[in-house]
């Protein structure tokens, strides 16, 4: 019964030292990691500042300073060229105003559209 009870504690003591383990373990990640975390808010930090810290409605705003050309009518003039250059024109028409929406893309395309080529 002594050799149970003192195999027991020895098994008790094992354990303890495991967890004991464990526990400085996690302890030693959580501490990585709250070193790697401050890195992250420094380096984030330094890119707001390398971007002028310049929100995105900041970016817009320079754009909508600018004259932006408006792209020509196109007229359903059977000319390839002229069709390839009025998409080409209406697609830097819509990058350089900061057009992203295609519902708003279409919209606009369409009123770019002249005579027949509306039909």
């Amino acid at each position: 019964m002594e050799e149970c009870v003192e195999e027991l504690n020895c098994s008790q003591k094992t354990m303890l030292k495991l967890f004991s383990d464990l526990s400085d373990d996690f302890r030693a990640t959580i501490e990585t990691i709250k070193v790697k975390m401050v890195e992250i808010k420094i380096q984030v930090k330094l890119t707001m500042r390398a971007m002028g810290n310049q929100t995105p409605n900041q970016v817009c705003n320079v754009s909508s300073r600018l004259k932006i050309p408006e792209p020509k009518a196109f007229s359903r003039n059977r000319d390839g060229k002229e069709l390839e250059n009025f998409i080409i024109d209406i697609k830097q028409y819509f990058k350089a105003s900061g057009i992203n929406s295609e519902e708003t893309k279409v919209t606009l395309a369409f009123m770019y559209l002249s005579d027949d080529a509306k039909l």
